[in-house]
């Protein structure tokens, strides 16, 4: 067991569970469409909450690195000066969600239940199921994360343990299926990467907070 719980974060035993029996029940009774369709749906499964082997690299202090796989979709300065990144977390990515920081203090907001609209649609940031949370370092300096759901049925997972503990990066703390996640750093970040380019969770570098 702990051999497999090294290949698949434990949130996605459940939904794995289920499709696999589903697959052996249609298997018994001789329904062999919807048993291939069940087995193919827990091969998806298990490819989608594999637990890759990540270790967190040595970056300077001050630096923040991908919370999630996926691609950067945007990169723009708001009013206050401070900077947004989005990246986008697709089927193909892995599911898990990583702290930011070395030795980061969090503070959990909350998780609000909504719909799983695409990106494309005018509602998506009013009514999709969102969390939010704020990383702060040693210094004071703060990233705020807002994770966002997208045509997926599968619900975000934050750990809601979070607050007043100390994480270090590279640390899971939850699992984004599908969807977008949006960094909001302080105005004097250095950002290191570029729109379009792909990131993974730990490894790559997003930017410097000076």
């Amino acid at each position: 067991m702990n051999a497999l719980s090294d290949l698949i974060v434990k949130e996605g035993w459940r939904p794995l569970g289920i499709a696999a029996a589903a697959a052996l029940v249609c298997a018994f009774f001789d329904w062999d469409l919807a048993a291939w369709f069940f087995l193919a749906l827990a091969g998806a499964l298990l490819w989608k909450y594999r637990k890759p082997a990540r270790t967190a690299a040595y970056f300077e202090k001050g630096s923040v690195t991908a919370p999630c796989d996926g691609r950067v979709t945007a990169i723009d300065t708001l009013s206050d000066g401070s900077v947004l990144v989005e990246i986008e977390t697709g089927w193909f990515d892995a599911a898990l969600l990583t702290v930011p920081f070395v030795e980061g203090v969090s503070a959990f907001e909350t998780v609000i239940r909504g719909t799983r609209l695409p990106r494309r649609s005018a509602l998506f940031d009013t009514l999709n199921e969102r969390g939010a949370l704020v990383f702060e370092d040693e210094e004071g300096r703060s990233v705020r994360l807002t994770h966002m759901l997208t045509l997926t049925p599968f619900s975000l997972l934050i750990d809601t343990t979070l607050p007043g503990k100390r994480r270090m990066r590279g640390e899971r703390y939850g699992v984004l299926t599908h969807g977008v996640t949006r960094l909001t750093l302080p105005a004097s970040t250095r950002v290191a990467v570029n729109p379009g380019e792909r990131v993974y969770a730990t490894q790559t570098l997003l930017g410097y907070m000076r």
